[in-house]
């Protein structure tokens, strides 16, 4: 469940160019059905998205999911609750395009903390299965099409049993055909699951779409309870209904029969055609595409009819395993150990920070009587802070920032210097950041980076750029 009370959000806040992109906004979404959100560009509705999924912070009011505040909360908090809630479908896939297709949809369940490898095989061989993708299981994403990539973004987001998926335009770069595919997918998830939908396409959010929000100036200007149109006006890029042609001609001589198809009269057509030994050969001033079995496109021999509502059941997509008593258990038990990691954060640094402490304690006082020497222990270690190498400064960074990447998106979790700058130092206690806001050029947002050793303040720090969106480590030439 989703709650919204009275939510705004502006870009160049309190500046003459300011605009209120979420315009005092209240909503409840319940637990189940496709929601779809409709405006035009500019409208609000992705940035309504980003807020309800935590991505972007608002300027005022509240939001809930599933009875947890997540406005005004610290970024791991917000974290947290995404990854345990929420599921993503992009309408650019956000797929890692060398890791293969198991991988891509395994990586959002171990991000979550789940390390059996029995069980993370399960779950992502049956929702690879549930979306037909499981035969490209060892692909690399980036040898898939768009329609199958978009399969595999459905499968990652589901893998996790969110309890909500966010589908920012999932059709917006496919064909008819896939586009089709796609939303019977998530029309399937709907029934279990509540689905939010951004797309630009209203005869589809009409077909499919459960309950349907108008968006215009970051308001919302209609909110209503959608009945799905009976019938759908959707022609597939793949089929050719002939029947809707005219047949300007027909040769029909022996064993050869040929009917000529044409949606144009005044098309000119010149073609020599020559059988032998079984084979056609075709010779043509307009463009020819042979239709056989290896072909994407297909004649129907019939008019072109509305799609109906059969169409929600032609591929079935079973997702019981992923929401029965059996599998929900041990979801559950996975998931409250996470809960209870991520609760239990701060209190097992604390540990570990006492631990520390009293073992250093313990040391100092075994080795009291070798402090004094040239080459006693304290001094030895010393040296060893102070030798700190340039591998283990770009290290640090490198932690700092693998360990804030999110399992949905690819997007970097760290929202501010202060907190990067920590996350940082906490890689490597030996040393101190220096993290800035970068304000000029193309990289305005982005953090400048400075790190070198806690005790030698005249070594050469290791510097780097960061990009506050992806997290990518960019080192000046």
């Amino acid at each position: 469940m989703i709650k919204l009370v009275k939510v705004n959000k502006y870009f160049n806040r309190r500046k003459r160019n300011q605009m209120h992109i979420i315009n005092n906004t209240s909503l409840e979404l319940g637990d189940n059905g496709l929601v779809a959100i409709l405006g035009s560009s500019g409208s609000g509705k992705t940035t309504l998205l980003n807020a309800i999924g935590g991505l972007d912070k608002v300027n005022s009011g509240k939001i809930y999911i599933n009875g947890k505040k997540i406005t005004h909360k610290r970024a791991y908090t917000v974290d947290k609750i995404r990854n345990l809630n929420m599921g993503y479908i992009f309408q650019d896939y956000k797929l890692l395009e060398n890791m293969s297709v198991y991988d891509n949809v395994a990586l959002s369940l171990k991000m979550m903390g789940i390390k059996n490898k029995k069980e993370i095989q399960k779950r992502v061989n049956y929702v690879l299965e549930a979306v037909k993708m499981y035969r490209y299981r060892n692909r690399p994403a980036k040898m898939l099409s768009g329609g199958e990539k978009q399969r595999v973004a459905i499968a990652r987001a589901l893998v996790k049993n969110p309890s909500i998926v966010i589908a920012d335009e999932p059709t917006g770069n496919l064909d008819s055909k896939n586009s089709l595919q796609v939303m019977n997918i998530i029309k399937a998830i709907s029934k279990e699951k509540l689905v939010i939908l951004v797309t630009h396409e209203v005869d589809l959010a009409n077909f499919y779409a459960s309950r349907i929000i108008e968006l215009q100036d970051g308001k919302i200007v209609k909110d209503y309870e959608n009945e799905p149109k009976e019938s759908l006006e959707y022609r597939l890029d793949n089929k050719l209904y002939l029947k809707d042609f005219e047949n300007i001609n027909n040769i029909d001589k022996d064993d050869i029969n040929v009917n000529i198809y044409s949606d144009n009269k005044q098309d000119k057509i010149n073609i020599k055609l020559a059988i032998k030994d079984g084979n056609i050969y075709i010779q043509s001033e307009n463009k020819v595409e042979v239709v056989d079995e290896n072909s994407s496109i297909e004649l129907v021999d019939d008019h072109y009819k509305k799609i109906d509502k059969s169409i929600y059941d032609e591929e079935k997509y079973n997702l019981e395993n992923i929401s029965d008593k059996k599998y929900k258990a041990k979801y559950k038990f996975q998931r409250k150990r996470g809960e209870k990691r991520m609760k239990n954060q701060k209190g097992i640094t604390l540990i570990a920070l006492v631990i520390t402490i009293i073992v250093l304690l313990i040391l100092a006082g075994v080795t009291i009587a070798m402090l004094t020497g040239e080459n006693g222990i304290l001094n030895k270690a010393t040296t060893a802070v102070n030798n700190t190498t340039d591998a283990e400064l770009k290290e640090a960074v490198r932690l700092a920032v693998a360990t804030n990447i999110t399992n949905n998106d690819g997007s970097f979790v760290v929202t501010d210097k202060t907190a990067l700058k920590k996350e940082i130092e906490t890689a490597n206690a030996n040393v101190t950041a220096e993290v800035t806001n970068i304000e000029e050029g193309e990289n305005k947002g982005n953090y400048s980076v400075s790190v070198k050793p806690k005790n030698d303040s005249n070594r050469t720090p290791y510097t780097c750029i960061i990009d506050a969106k992806t997290g990518k480590i960019t080192e000046p030439q």
